[in-house]
């Protein structure tokens, strides 16, 4: 439809207005002699976010670390997983995660369920669960957000009849239960 290919083009080009201004004012700092420290970064790295552009944000994370010595934080680790999550790119969030344990970042919940959500979205629901495991096992609590992600993985994954039933589906239900999702039987 052309109105919401005209929106969408309108977004883009909004998106693209707000990149170069931010790395305007980026520049602008530099040139006025701002010493560039994390919180810079990781507002310039939701920027690009924001402009659905993840690969550029980690090239410029990376770009800030070598130019600047910033090293990424868990905000900014966050920020591109959340952007490869909404790209529908879940081989590059979790990328980002193996990367952020290799710089001895220790992923929280909102890394994890950004992970769960963005394989939900390519219908993993295999990952999902293993994600989910996985933050379990790091000694990340998994929240109400961590679980409603692996479920709507499982639905996007089409669920039948026989995968509802036996013993993954009642763990989880008992995990659902734990933090509250899920009302006792």
């Amino acid at each position: 439809d052309s109105a919401g290919a005209a929106a969408g083009a309108a977004a883009s080009s909004a998106a693209a207005r707000a990149l170069a201004r931010a790395e305007a004012y980026w520049e602008r700092g530099i040139r006025a002699r701002v010493r560039p420290n994390r919180s810079m970064m990781n507002s310039l790295l939701k920027v690009y976010a924001r402009a659905g552009d993840p690969r550029a944000a980690e090239r410029r994370m990376w770009d800030l670390r070598q130019a600047h010595g910033l090293a990424p934080d868990m905000i900014g680790f966050n920020t591109l997983i959340g952007a490869y999550s909404q790209a529908g790119e879940a081989d590059k969030a979790k990328e980002v995660i193996a990367r952020m344990r290799r710089t001895l970042v220790k992923p929280d919940a909102a890394s994890y369920t950004n992970l769960i959500k963005a394989c939900a979205d390519e219908r993993q629901s295999a990952q999902a669960e293993q994600w989910l495991a996985t933050m379990a096992g790091a000694c990340v609590m998994p929240d109400v957000a961590a679980y409603n992600a692996a479920l709507n993985a499982a639905v996007r994954a089409g669920l039948n009849e026989e995968s509802t039933r036996g013993p993954r589906s009642e763990e989880l239900a008992r995990m659902w239960r734990g933090v509250g999702a899920m009302p006792a039987p």
